[in-house]
């Protein structure tokens, strides 16, 4: 059944030649703009889930790929789940899935099992956890277990193919993102 309190965020669909004049990941930017504010992963799961379901569902999974790339992109998984963009770890492997990079999702799932058999969504268990499975050491090669997850993902997929990657299937996919 569908969420009555969803709403349509996606943007109206380009002309041919504005689609053809788009730089680089501003075609995917365009859907995940309408959405950016109105998806919070700043206050808990419970506010984030609801947020999230009240949103077309690919646009949201877009979303959520996005911001995990982001965070991966600048410090790693580790940084990735002990910020609050964790919530969206489970959104983030199907989002990656959505848009046909399997690879992400694979390692970002992978990432998840090493934080339990039941993904804590909660920013302060997420924390609990990572400090568990710390490495002994002082630098971050040394202490982080994410660390050849980490160099596996940026050679899947990096801000720059990222951006490629979500392009492509949005521009296959028109009529997902697009009114």
């Amino acid at each position: 059944m569908a969420d009555p309190t969803a709403v349509d965020t996606r943007p109206v669909l380009p002309d041919e030649a504005e689609l053809a004049s788009l730089a680089a990941g501003q075609l995917y930017w365009s859907v995940v703009d309408p959405i950016w504010k109105l998806v919070s992963i700043y206050d808990g799961t419970e506010t984030f889930t609801r947020q999230f379901a009240a949103v077309p569902e690919a646009q949201g999974l877009l979303l959520a790929a996005h911001w995990c790339q982001s965070e991966i992109c600048n410090g790693g998984l580790h940084q990735f789940f002990s910020n609050p963009t964790g919530v969206l770890a489970p959104e983030a492997v199907r989002g990656f899935r959505l848009i046909e990079v399997s690879a992400a999702a694979d390692i970002v799932a992978k990432a998840m099992a090493m934080l339990g058999q039941f993904y804590p969504r909660d920013r302060d268990k997420r924390q609990l956890r990572l400090g568990v499975i710390k490495k002994p050491g002082n630098s971050r090669a040394e202490w982080d277990p994410f660390r050849a997850l980490d160099e596996e993902f940026y050679a899947v997929t990096g801000t720059s193919e990222f951006a490629t990657q979500a392009d492509a299937f949005v521009r296959n996919h028109l009529a997902l993102f697009f009114k």
